[in-house]
């Protein structure tokens, strides 16, 4: 095993290729964008609302636009992860796309995650058999 940047990394771990992050970030860029321009969107609304006076009766009846408010606190969640995320592959980080399960034993597992899978599931950090050990815990 091999430091690299503070987390040891199993020698031969393959990291994601320059077309592999470029694609990734491709991803992540978008799906930012677009959670940023809902929470705007959900921001102006939640604010016409609470301005309105609707928003102190409806805490006393408790009502669905609360829903509203929980998705804008959800969707400024999943922003920040993503913005982490952009970060990462922007300043190229090569644990990026590498599991970090970490056994009793302090051995980071350090395999590679599936391209495709970061695409869909860009704060994966993870791989499947990792996934499974920690699972059956």
């Amino acid at each position: 095993m091999s430091k690299d940047t503070g987390t040891l990394i199993l020698e031969g771990s393959e990291k994601l290729t320059p077309a592999q992050r470029a694609e990734i970030l491709s991803v992540v860029s978008e799906e930012l964008r677009a959670f940023l321009e809902d929470c705007d969107s959900r921001r102006e609304t939640a604010s016409e609302y609470i301005g309105s006076g609707k928003f102190s009766e409806s805490r006393e009846k408790g009502s669905q636009s609360d829903e509203g408010l929980i998705l804008l606190h959800r969707s400024s969640e999943r922003v920040s992860v993503l913005s982490r995320i952009k970060k990462r592959l922007e300043q190229e980080d090569p644990t990026y796309g590498l599991c970090s399960y970490t056994d009793k034993s302090k051995n980071v597992c350090g395999k590679p995650i599936d391209p495709n899978v970061l695409k869909i599931i860009p704060e994966a950090s993870r791989c499947p058999e990792c996934i499974l050990k920690s699972e059956e815990k």
